[in-house]
């Protein structure tokens, strides 16, 4: 009967470990997809700032053309 109690505890010893070996899958597959979208929204996220950079720049320039086309035609008649 004794090797009969330690059998039943082993396999449920087994079947315990079975648990948190699914358990633990579980949590990394879900820390995986967790990791997949974040990484993407990173990704997301970089371009936009750098759309915003170059939309900056391209306003910064626009600005500054702007204000060379007031000058130019701000001086009154140009001398040759």
């Amino acid at each position: 009967m004794r090797s009969s109690r330690w059998e039943t505890e082993l396999a449920r010893t087994e079947q315990r470990l079975h648990t948190y070996r699914l358990e633990f899958e579980r949590t990394r597959s879900e820390r995986n997809e967790k990791e997949i979208v974040l990484a993407k929204k990173r990704d997301q996220a970089e371009v936009l700032e750098q759309k915003r950079q170059g939309w900056k720049m391209n306003s910064k320039r626009a600005g500054a053309a702007r204000v060379l086309e007031g000058r130019a035609g701000c001086g009154g008649p140009e001398r040759v």
